[in-house]
């Protein structure tokens, strides 16, 4: 039967934890200085340990410093290469993103009638059916607008027109109201106003008639004061 599959995680004990970093750190080790010799490799192993105590392996055959400089060398020509590649990668998209954007301003410009002379008539014939097809869409959504602006407004419209009819109404009852009110006073002005026999055009003679009325009402004027009275008013 076969072990089961070990779960890497913190050893939390403290003393295991020494003991495995010691018996790790030799393997390692062994393991670099035989990749080393038997492989001809230049081999450089750090270890710092959680106490801050430093094991470390090189080659025998090489030296830190030059093994550092290699390893600056050739990382930063990898970096360079990474950044050439990334560089041209960049260039292309560039180039593919102006084509484009020049495509769009053609057809923009064939949209609006301009630089058509370079068109075939196939490509004529498909430009017609989009610009139709355009049309048709925005004849649509506007007639979609206005009919929802009639709905909109169709209730508004009825409350007007309720409140012109209430005021209608308000204005034909008031009117039949005041004529109920201002009959009888006109029949009592008409009752109570002098009867003039001149029909008002000697006003002078009526005013006269009707100060001899309130002070002598049994004794009425003659038909000669009248000829009298009409004799002043044509001297005068």
């Amino acid at each position: 039967m076969g072990r089961g599959k070990v779960v890497l995680k913190r050893i939390e004990n403290k003393v295991s934890r020494q003991v495995t970093f010691s018996k790790r750190r030799g393997g390692l080790l062994k393991k670099a200085h035989e990749l080393a010799v038997l492989c001809d490799a230049h081999v450089g192993v750090v270890i710092l340990s959680s106490r801050g105590k430093l094991f470390e392996y090189c080659s025998p055959r090489t030296s830190w410093s030059e093994l550092i400089q290699r390893y600056d060398a050739i990382s930063n020509a990898q970096h360079q290469e990474t950044n050439h590649d990334d560089d041209q990668q960049m260039s292309v998209e560039i180039a593919r993103l102006r084509r484009e954007c020049d495509q769009l301003k053609a057809n923009i410009r064939r949209q609006t009638g301009e630089d058509l002379a370079s068109l075939s008539t196939e490509e004529l014939d498909n430009l017609q059916k989009q610009l139709e097809s355009a049309s048709d869409n925005v004849r649509d959504r506007k007639d979609e607008l206005l009919n929802q602006q009639l709905d909109e407004s169709r209730p508004k419209v009825h409350i007007l027109e309720d409140h012109n009819r209430r005021l209608r109404q308000m204005i034909n009852e008031g009117g039949h109201h005041r004529a109920a009110v201002e009959a009888p006073l006109v029949a009592a002005v008409d009752m109570a106003s002098p009867v003039t026999p001149f029909g008002g055009f000697f006003p002078e003679v009526e005013f006269s008639m009707s100060l001899q009325l309130q002070l002598r009402p049994q004794q009425l004027p003659s038909v000669q004061d009248f000829s009298l009275q009409d004799h002043r008013l044509r001297q005068w």
